[in-house]
């Protein structure tokens, strides 16, 4: 198996393809919002960084704008005066977690199966109140198992676009369902994820790399380059599955912080014992 950062030729950005879904199930379900027709242009522009890269200024101002439109369309929703405040969060979640998924797109059913737990999580254990939620969601996890398949043979990758568009669909049901629940499963789920980045981030600043540049520092990179077998998918998946029940056992904030305490030990202890660097 190899890294879709070695096969520049795999094509890339399979996963906005769910965003021309969008804009046609919006139109034919009448859909009041423009949210989603909007994210959805904005990921077909996005999905020109797949096709052949652009400034990162313009993707950094894609991602942040479209925190802020989600925010800006769904605000009278949310129940707090300080609208500037969930703006910047807003735009924050989307810049955030966009590059946070996007790190994780680099092997055969990484991303996948981090979006499926996600998307499970939400609709068996969260508070979704919507129906075109439920919907929505229902036909994303159908995609992404078709994807998978072609994922697991190589043939296509979700891409930075994929992983723009999932991340603002995230973050908008998380606006239209106005549960704290929902944040905090959905921050249990990716915290081994966000153990990941922040280790890296931490080790690029120590070694004065260039943290624009791609990189290979990603435990599951270093265990697929390791093992070269399907180990890597292991700490994430079971990482996440244990965290989710975990905090759906005990849901309040002190769980959540136990959980990042505990990925956080366990995520160096397998870096120690596995890892060279």
């Amino acid at each position: 198996m190899v890294f879709a950062e070695y096969k520049q030729e795999t094509p890339s950005g399979a996963g906005s393809l769910f965003a021309i879904f969008l804009i046609s199930f919006s139109i034919i379900n009448n859909y009041e919002k423009l949210t989603i027709l909007i994210i959805s242009f904005l990921t077909l522009i996005y999905l020109v960084d797949d096709i052949r890269k652009i400034n990162f200024l313009i993707r950094i101002f894609i991602q942040i704008f479209s925190g802020f439109i989600i925010v800006f369309f769904n605000y009278e929703l949310i129940a707090s005066i300080n609208l500037i405040f969930l703006f910047f969060l807003g735009m924050l979640f989307s810049f955030v977690t966009t590059n946070l998924f996007n790190f994780n797109d680099g092997a055969n059913l990484h991303i996948s199966t981090l979006f499926i737990i996600i998307l499970a999580s939400l609709i068996y254990f969260g508070e979704v109140n919507n129906e075109l939620i439920n919907h929505i969601i229902f036909i994303f996890m159908t995609f992404i198992m078709i994807f998978m398949f072609f994922n697991h043979l190589n043939l296509l990758f979700f891409g930075d676009s994929g992983c723009f568009l999932f991340s603002n669909i995230i973050l908008l049901f998380l606006v239209l369902n106005q549960s704290t629940y929902n944040i905090y499963l959905f921050l249990s789920i990716i915290s081994f994820s966000v153990v990941d980045a922040i280790y890296v981030f931490l080790f690029r600043l120590k070694n004065q790399e260039n943290l624009l540049t791609r990189n290979f520092h990603h435990l599951y990179q270093k265990l697929e380059i390791k093992f070269k077998n399907y180990t890597y998918l292991l700490p994430s998946l079971l990482s996440s599955i244990s965290s989710m029940l975990l905090f759906v056992s005990i849901p309040n904030l002190i769980t959540l912080i136990i959980i990042y305490l505990l990925n956080v030990f366990i995520y160096l202890i397998i870096r120690k014992k596995l890892i060279v660097n």
